[in-house]
């Protein structure tokens, strides 16, 4: 990035993209298909237990796919010197969106409240991330068309 080689920058963030993609998606289906056997690694004596943490595992990690997006866009940022907007990234996240939401939505949803506050909290901050991603990768294709039409 330091030497303006925005079409290697490019070709490293889709490769590592598609890395962190895969490893999301790879635990949205391992949250989603085997909840109960993940669960029981931490105990499963009590049926109504394993009942309970199998539906909150399903909706709290429900959104893991898109969680992988946020701290992604935190390093990237803050690999190419734009530290300042990683650090809004990892504070939207988990504190901005989570910290107020965990007290909210609990007041108007009980407990499903709680359980709905990750999930939100990671898909508001993957669509926050996709934008600002989104707008950095154009003002860089942008340099690089500007390169090419100075040659």
């Amino acid at each position: 990035y330091g030497a303006k080689n925005y079409e290697r920058v490019r070709a490293a963030f889709k490769t590592a993209l598609t890395a962190v993609m895969c490893a999301s998606i790879f635990s949205f289906l391992c949250y989603q298909l085997f909840p109960g056997q993940i669960m029981s690694i931490f105990g499963a004596s009590d049926p109504l237990y394993l009942k309970f943490a199998v539906m909150y595992l399903r909706i709290y990690m429900f959104m893991v796919f898109a969680g992988g997006l946020q701290p992604f866009a935190t390093y990237f940022f803050t690999s190419i010197g734009k530290s300042r907007i990683g650090t809004l990234l990892t504070l939207t996240r988990q504190i901005v969106l989570l910290v107020p939401l965990l007290l909210i939505l609990p007041i108007i949803f009980g407990i499903n409240g709680m359980m709905y506050a990750g999930p939100v909290s990671d898909g508001c901050a993957a669509i926050l991330a996709i934008a600002l991603m989104t707008r950095e990768l154009k003002k860089q294709k942008a340099e690089i068309e500007l390169k090419l039409e100075q040659k």
